[in-house]
Parts: structure tokens; sequence; C-alpha cells
């Protein structure tokens, strides 16, 4: 539902200097520019390299209205409300709308550039640098570049020399000696457009189905541990917690065939799981907690955070599925799907 696959941006802005670090006037002035606009629309491409792409939209309007359509599902905030229409499963869901779950909304990495629209300052400080003048393709940019406080994630923005504002982002993961590339490109990118106000609303597709609270905890991954427990704990579940890194390939492996298929999602709600997705990279002191040396690994923890039963890598649907029955008591070796 909510962002089932989390690949982490790691945006390395701030719209403020942080001592002893160097910032991009380019990048301050981007973020600046972005949290002033009125409303921002935008189509992009968002692709690892030698990957496959997928194309997003997004059209955004002060003080709080938001529309995000992605490959898997269509997000609406009309400032009441936060509708998400999962776009494989035809059903969808309602939430209140706060600061907190619009803000929520830019948390994964694909849109992640975007969250400065709403909230001031809300990219982490990081060094950043001016590159000066490059030409990508026919296009000139101003490049920045900004590494995060690990030096795992850099990151470089392309700007456009005319207005400063982000078109193009390149992130370059390493972790353990594997690499990932990640690319964000615009092809339409407009701040104080005019943007209708029938853009964020929500008109249910033909055939679509609203989807219960119970439903929404089975379905819906978290990416953060404290609010997962907090939803175990009141609901009398367990937690699944899936620890994977933007540049893992057998962690999308897993996610592509198991994890964020209809059946993973009805096996999650029938046998009372609350999902939790974690970035190791984004999250290194649960990695260290939990011991997520070796990814993909999967934990299934009591609604404390207690380890009931853990496994690593991934050797198909068979094995996860032996395995999760066990942790799970259901003591069956074969998947049930």
């Amino acid at each position: 539902m909510r962002k089932p696959v989390a690949l982490v941006f790691a945006l390395a802005v701030g719209a403020l200097a942080v001592a002893g670090t160097e910032v991009s006037p380019d990048l301050e002035g981007f973020a600046s520019a972005i949290h002033g606009a009125q409303s921002l629309r935008a189509t992009y491409m968002y692709m690892e390299i030698n990957g496959l792409r997928s194309q997003y939209s997004i059209a955004l309007k002060k003080p709080n209205l938001a529309r995000l359509d992605e490959p898997k599902q269509l997000i609406v905030a009309d400032g009441k409300n936060i509708v998400t229409f999962n776009k494989r499963e035809n059903t969808y869901f309602k939430e209140a709308e706060t600061d907190e779950t619009l803000q929520a909304l830019f948390t994964p990495s694909e849109v992640k550039v975007w969250g400065g629209f709403f909230k001031p300052n809300a990219y982490q400080p990081a060094t950043s640098k001016d590159l000066g003048a490059v030409t990508r393709g026919t296009l000139n940019f101003n490049q920045v570049s900004a590494t995060d406080a690990a030096g795992a994630v850099t990151t470089d923005y392309f700007l456009d020399p005319g207005d400063k504002i982000v078109r193009q982002v390149e992130t370059n993961y390493v972790h353990n000696g594997d690499k990932a590339t990640f690319l964000l490109r615009t092809s339409d990118l407009q701040l104080n457009a005019d943007v209708k106000a029938d853009a964020f609303s929500f008109a249910p597709p033909d055939g679509s189905n609203e989807i219960s609270l119970a439903d929404v905890l089975a379905s819906k991954w978290y990416l953060s541990l404290a609010e997962a427990e907090k939803v175990a704990s009141s609901t009398n579940r367990k937690i699944f917690v899936d620890f994977m890194a933007t540049w893992c390939g057998p962690c999308h492996m897993l996610a592509n065939a198991v994890l964020d298929t209809p059946d993973f999602h009805k096996y999650a709600a029938e046998h009372k799981l609350v999902l939790c997705r974690i970035d190791v990279d984004l999250n290194p002191d649960l990695a260290v907690k939990y011991e997520a040396t070796a990814i993909p690994q999967q934990d299934v923890l009591d609604a404390t955070g207690n380890v009931l039963s853990k496994t690593i890598g991934y050797g198909g649907p068979d094995a996860f599925y032996q395995w999760i029955n066990g942790a799970v008591g259901k003591g069956e070796a074969s998947p049930t799907r």
C-alpha cells in the first residue's frame, strides 16, 4: 500500500548551514524556492542504471493538497483525508490528513526531493558543494554534489542555470563493495503552475473496493519500527521486518516475487502480522541492534521488538514460506498462498 518499495534517496540538502559542514548556495536556493512556491507540477522518470524505468507525476498546492501518481499506486491528499489507491489490487483506503501524515508521503526516495514544498528544512544537512557548469546530453546544468555523513551515499543534483531548480538527480550508493546508481530525470517541472482543484479529488475507479482499517494494517509497509510496534501492541499482532537496502539485488527479488504480492499481504492479514520495512543504510542503529549485516534479512518480532525468528538471504518463495510458517507457528513445510 503505502510505498511497497523503499528505495532511499538520502537527500543531503540543508536549508540552513550547519557548523562544520560545507553547504552549497545553489542547493540552499533550490530549497528556498521550492518551499516558497504556491504550487508545483512535475513529470519524471526514476530508474536504476541499466534497470527498468518508472514514470511518476505529481501535483502539489499550498496549503496541504497533493497528488502523487506512481506506478503501483495513486495518492491524493485533499486537505482533510489522504486516499491511497492500490492499482494492482484495485483497492483504496482513507486516513485523516494531518501535517505528519502529509509530510510522511515524501519519505520514500522516489518523491523525497519534493518534500521541501510543504516543510521548511525538510532535507537532512550534509556536506555539499557546487561543481560548476556541466552538460548532460544536450542540456546545460549547474552541478552540486552532496555526501551523507557516513560517506556511503553521494548525490549529484543538476540545476537549471536559469531558475536554479533541480531537474535531474543522480544518486550513488556504496556499501561493502556493492554499488548502485539511481537517476531521477524530469521531463516537465513547473513552480507556481496553474493546478486545478479537481486534481486533488479522488473518484473510485469502476470495480474498486474500499478496504478496512484491519486490511490497511495488514497491507501497509511501515518504515518506522517504533510505529509498527505501536500498531502491533494495540492490535495484538506480531511484526514482520524486512531489512533491505537500495543497492541489494536479492532484496528487490524477494520484494517482487513475494513481499509485495497480494498473496503475501493476504498471508500477513491471516496471521496478524504488522509489516515493517527497514533500510539498513537509513537506520544503522537498528541494523546493529538486529545484527542485519547480511541482507536481505527477515525477522518476526513480538510487539515489543524481541526477535522470535530470523532468516537471512533469499532462496525463492518456497524457502521463504517454509521459514515464515514456522516463525508464525503454522508448522507447515510448504507455503500456503
